[in-house]
């Protein structure tokens, strides 16, 4: 499977982990760097933004990030411009059928092991929810790069249409990637599809959007310790159940595992670490295929 990631500016220590977890975990794994930063391993494929025209058509969209006091945290415009890159990049190398996620993701489960124990509909792309307002690239999957493209389309429509939207779908407040692609997601059915994220059904293997990672590890700016209670809120999906204990979380031996009161169990396929601590929740058999950029 081709794994592709995206990182702009200097890349960091936790990138590596990422990249170590998934080569660990999936023998046939193609990983897949779009950066703005020079770097050679021969492990990886990489393609430098730079090499790529510019976005301007969301240079409207980094505007209204800076006129509502959003363009200090860069991640707000560049979580947005990966798809566009990652577009050029599919299109480019002639990529059909790949997986992305943040860098901040631990892989747990091969790609085929998945395959294998999910209901995939090959003909939308799967996205990871947070909540009916928010879609995150907890992990994805694309079996099409045709599907893909029309996605691509119709995000660009929104950032396009901004101000229409915002006062559709959120209340003249801005928008970001994460609505974007809710917005996406609910005027067009049939191109994206949410994958499961808790255990219910006796479900395999479920998916992390970003919930049960910060529980178990905090969030960037409260790492979790030994001191400090684990991390849930009610505005997640995940959050509402865990708070309410209809589900629990444990990471046992190398293994993240969610449970339901109903005695339903699953296996989490990856963890959204957004503590930046993911030495913390190696997988088993982990080995560092790359050295740290």
């Amino acid at each position: 499977m081709d794994y592709i990631l995206f990182h702009k500016g200097k890349l960091p220590d936790y990138l590596n982990i990422s990249i170590n977890s998934i080569l660990s975990v999936d023998e046939n794994a193609n990983i897949h760097l779009i950066t703005d930063q020079t770097t050679r391993k021969h492990e990886i494929y990489t393609a430098n933004i730079n090499d790529y025209e510019e976005l301007d058509f969301i240079k409207d969209f980094a505007l209204n990030l800076k006129q509502n006091d959003m363009a200090d945290n860069p991640l707000w415009l560049t979580s947005l411009e990966r798809i566009f890159y990652i577009e050029k990049y599919i299109k480019n190398n002639n990529i059909n059928s790949f997986v992305h996620f943040d860098n901040d993701v631990v892989l747990f489960q091969p790609f085929e092991t998945i395959k294998n124990n999910s209901e995939l509909d090959l003909k939308r792309f799967h996205l990871t929810p947070l909540n009916s307002q928010n879609m995150v690239f907890g992990y994805s999957y694309s079996n099409s790069n045709k599907i893909f493209f029309e996605i691509c389309a119709k995000i660009k429509e929104v950032v396009e249409n901004y101000k229409f939207y915002s006062k559709k779908y959120n209340q003249n407040k801005p928008l970001n990637e994460m609505k974007i692609l809710s917005i996406v997601q609910r005027e067009n059915e049939n191109l994206i599809n949410s994958l499961d994220i808790l255990p219910y059904g006796d479900k395999k293997f479920i998916f992390d959007p970003a919930s049960y990672g910060q529980f178990l590890g905090g969030t960037h700016k409260k790492p979790k310790t030994f001191y400090r209670d684990n991390f849930a809120t009610q505005a997640h999906i995940v959050g509402a159940e865990l708070i309410s204990k209809r589900i629990s979380v444990q990471f046992i031996k190398n293994t993240p595992l969610v449970k339901s009161d109903l005695g339903d169990y699953s296996k989490l396929t990856n963890l959204h670490i957004h503590s930046k601590k993911l030495n913390r929740f190696l997988p088993n058999n982990y080995k560092n295929y790359i050295s740290t950029f």
